[in-house]
């Protein structure tokens, strides 16, 4: 993306083995995207060009943004990024495209937080539009600013958020995924699930889907960190954990919640029997309708956005609505996920999700409309 921006790219990589197979992503993405734009060869030698591929620091001592993208390991950041404050510029800004840690932890070892920033793109980074920036208390307006422009030069759009486990996008989306895996662990179909978000939310793919495409390890992996910041109100699945052991991690492994026939999805039925089975072990079968499972699934997402709205994390709830259309997929026409609650109508969606914490006392705290919500019931 940044080679096609005009940009001098410097690939860093641990090893040579890592950094060829670095290298041969970047240019079979290139090739993908030249094939897709009809563009001549060319242009393929003028991009690479701009590309020098390292195993070390050499040249960094030039650059005005490094970001980092590493495995989601605390310590192993707070090393590069040490290693960064020392070979780089005082003026260069060292970004993160970390997706869950919290951006001060990272920076903490460093005397440069003042020009350390979250720059959270979303995957794949070359077709999806948001990037997110997640400014840190430390973080100076300037970088913040500069950010901003480089985000509009590689024609992304922008969203500037406050620093919290999950940021803004991941947050306010987290429920999604936890609500769809409480009705698939007592009864509900997630093919059935699925469906209906498709074609009554209309969102682009369904939930599983979802998972099948980032990876179920990293569903897992994510729901972990989650749950131990907000775990009072989290719903911990065990289906995943159950796919992950059997090596179901989705695309990646051509099996997940469905069967991959290239990055085509066909639903697996009794593949997915014995690990439903065990995820349903001791627990209720429940009935819903198709409304009640959009309700289910979207509502807490609702919720959730309304945290982040009074801790201040976004200032505006339009903020919330660009994330969601931009990063999650949530269909344009709606307006985005707040907009859409309120043609919904907050004081509906505030009783319907109090009536569920009632009706579910194991989700109880899950569904529990938080007081941001309703408040806003209230006023409306």
């Amino acid at each position: 993306l940044m080679l096609f921006k005009g940009y001098n790219v410097i690939l860093k990589e641990i090893n040579e083995k890592a950094l060829y197979v670095g290298v041969e992503r970047v240019t079979n993405i290139i090739s993908a995207v030249l094939k897709r734009r009809k563009l001549p060869s060319i242009a393929m030698e003028m991009g690479m060009r701009n590309l020098t591929p390292t195993t070390t620091y050499e040249g960094f001592d030039k650059c005005d943004l490094v970001v980092e993208a590493i495995v989601e390991n605390i310590g192993i950041k707070q090393k590069v990024f040490a290693d960064l404050e020392k070979v780089c510029k005082p003026s260069c800004i060292l970004a993160t495209n970390t997706s869950t840690i919290d951006i001060d932890i990272i920076g903490e070892k460093t005397n440069a937080r003042d020009r350390i920033v979250g720059l959270h793109f979303f995957s794949p980074a070359h077709v999806m539009p948001l990037l997110e920036i997640i400014r840190t208390t430390s973080t100076s307006k300037q970088v913040v600013a500069d950010s901003i422009g480089y985000a509009k030069r590689l024609g992304k759009t922008p969203v500037t958020v406050g620093n919290c486990v999950g940021f803004t996008a991941n947050r306010i989306f987290f429920p999604y995924g936890q609500a769809a895996a409480f009705l698939v662990e007592n009864g509900v179909c997630p093919y059935r699930i699925d469906r209906v978000l498709k074609s009554l939310v209309h969102m682009p793919m369904g939930v599983h889907e979802m998972v099948d495409l980032s990876g179920v390890d990293i569903g897992v992996h994510t729901t972990g960190i989650i749950a131990k910041a907000y775990g009072d109100r989290c719903y911990i699945p065990t289906m995943g954990r159950y796919l992950m052991e059997a090596k179901r991690l989705g695309q990646k492994t051509g099996v997940g919640y469905y069967v991959y026939q290239g990055r085509r999805g066909v639903p697996d039925a009794k593949g997915l029997a014995p690990f439903l089975q065990k995820a349903r072990q001791g627990k209720p079968t429940i009935k819903v309708t198709d409304q009640e499972i959009v309700e289910m699934v979207m509502y807490p997402v609702v919720n959730e956005s309304c945290r982040v709205l009074a801790e201040g994390h976004v200032i505006r709830d339009s903020d919330i609505d660009v994330v969601s259309i931009t990063g999650y997929g949530f269909p344009a026409h709606k307006g985005g996920i707040m907009f859409w609650a309120k043609a919904q109508g907050i004081d509906k969606v505030c009783q319907r999700l109090a009536h569920y914490s009632k009706t579910y006392p194991s989700v109880s705290k899950f569904f529990a409309p938080c007081d941001y919500l309703q408040n806003l019931a209230r006023k409306a």
